[in-house]
């Protein structure tokens, strides 16, 4: 697997995470700030 590889399947991993874990985190304190939705929508395209 190449170096570019490897680094695309991380990032997803990580943002995969962050729905998983910092969502409903971020719901629980009360909705989501920039940094968030930014996220969310960052999910949709891959």
């Amino acid at each position: 697997m190449s170096m570019q590889a490897l680094k695309n399947k991380a990032f997803r991993v990580s943002v995969r995470w962050d729905a998983l874990v910092r969502k409903p985190l971020a719901l629980e304190r009360g909705g989501f700030t920039k940094d968030e939705n930014l996220r969310a929508k960052m999910l949709v395209k891959y």
